[in-house]
């Protein structure tokens, strides 16, 4: 299709919308099941070339919804209609935070895959409107490719991640301007955090960066401001300071000495944020790992290890992605990728079949040949496997 023949076809998909949104009287709530239906019934191709070709050479350009590119790799606004507008959202590297939305509609996957995750979070306690604790867990996991469509709910209604495995992978979104009855726009940390990041605290944050400078540049004046800044925050503050400060400071012991100052103020309640720095960590170190990787098998195996957290479901979308061979048999071969030798790939094997048992453990090892010193060294081993970042629920 020519630009012209392209911007065509998405301004005809905004009619039929504009005309059946206002048969429901507008109502938002009806709008991911009319956005869900047209993208269904619009079969717009998947080739990617000739779609930024297209985008390419209109000119002028249709106004963009997102000029800085803060969601999509880059976004493009292909068509604006009233409080709804159509776009394109390009992925080099794959979404993984777990979110909901402030706004209703649906999207559909132009070309390449990707891994969806849904969850629930159940709060257990407020903090604020931007912050709150509680338990997140996950529901549903399944593999979109090229034509799969989903319905966008506003709210806590759809809490999701998607990681998006090809380079590029395209989606094709429809969707309302921001609701107003939605609330906040949460993301969502593990196990238990939820986190308004469209709350601004400036003030915070210009103190994060003074610490941030402190601790690079005059690290014997840093613990003290660190006292100073944290006996006077609040909450919220609190957890930003310590989230900052898990990316910077690389010591173990420094890190649990600025939580124990922390703590000293806010009390025992901030154990509660603890386990979320901890496995934030723990995905950024993951993630470090597969930047740059462009392997399809295996960035569809770090998916999985970085997004699904539970063994099952893990097989299960390996097995939809692979029908007909071993789900053990595909890690294994991408493990080896990673450079796990021969040892680590034997324990990896046993790990993966959920079996405890201390003396089945050994029994497979002789019979694999591998021998450690004693069983402080073999359990040891196990306990670093079960603890390594992105592991932990493949080899639980």
């Amino acid at each position: 299709m020519t630009s012209m023949e392209w911007a065509a076809r998405f301004a005809e998909m905004g009619a039929r919308i504009t005309e059946r949104w206002r048969a429901r009287r507008r109502d938002e709530a009806a709008f991911p099941e009319i956005a869900q239906r047209v993208l269904e019934e619009t079969d717009l191709g998947s080739d990617v070339d000739e779609l930024v070709l297209a985008m390419l050479a209109q000119d002028p350009l249709p106004w963009q919804s997102d000029p800085e590119a803060s969601f999509g790799q880059p976004p493009f606004t292909t068509f604006r209609g009233e409080d709804f507008f159509i776009e394109a959202l390009f992925w080099i590297d794959g979404l993984i935070t777990i979110h909901q939305h402030s706004f209703s509609g649906a999207f559909s996957v132009f070309c390449g895959s990707s891994v969806h995750c849904r969850y629930r979070f159940t709060e257990t306690s407020r903090v604020s409107s931007a912050m709150a604790l509680g338990a997140l867990e996950l529901t549903d996991t399944e593999l979109l490719v090229r034509g799969d469509v989903r319905p966008i709910h506003a709210g806590p209604a759809l809490i999701h991640s998607t990681f998006h495995l090809e380079r590029p992978t395209v989606t094709i979104i429809v969707r309302t301007d921001t609701g107003r009855e939605s609330g906040p726009q949460y993301n969502y940390l593990p196990p238990s955090l939820a986190l308004d990041p469209f709350q601004p605290r400036p003030a915070v944050t210009k103190r994060i960066q003074l610490l941030t400078m402190l601790h690079a540049a005059r690290p014997d004046a840093y613990w003290r401001a660190a006292e100073l800044t944290l006996a006077r925050a609040d909450f919220h503050a609190a957890y930003l300071i310590l989230a900052e400060a898990w990316r910077t400071l690389e010591r173990a012991e420094d890190r649990a000495r600025l939580f124990a100052i922390a703590r000293a103020t806010q009390g025992a309640d901030l154990d509660l944020v603890l386990p979320v720095l901890e496995e934030s960590a723990k995905k950024r170190a993951f993630v470090a790992r597969r930047d740059g990787v462009t392997d399809d098998e295996l960035r569809f195996v770090l998916a999985l290890l970085l997004n699904v957290p539970k063994r099952a479901a893990i097989f299960d979308l390996l097995g939809e992605r692979f029908p007909g061979v071993a789900p053990t048999e595909v890690l294994l071969r991408n493990l080896q990728k990673l450079n796990f030798d021969e040892v680590g790939l034997s324990l990896a094997k046993f790990l993966m079949t959920g079996d405890s048992s201390r003396d089945a453990l050994k029994e497979h090892l002789a019979r694999e040949n591998v021998r450690f010193t004693n069983d402080y060294e073999l359990l040891a081993c196990v306990r670093m496997f079960r603890e390594a970042p992105g592991f932990g629920a493949l080899f639980a």
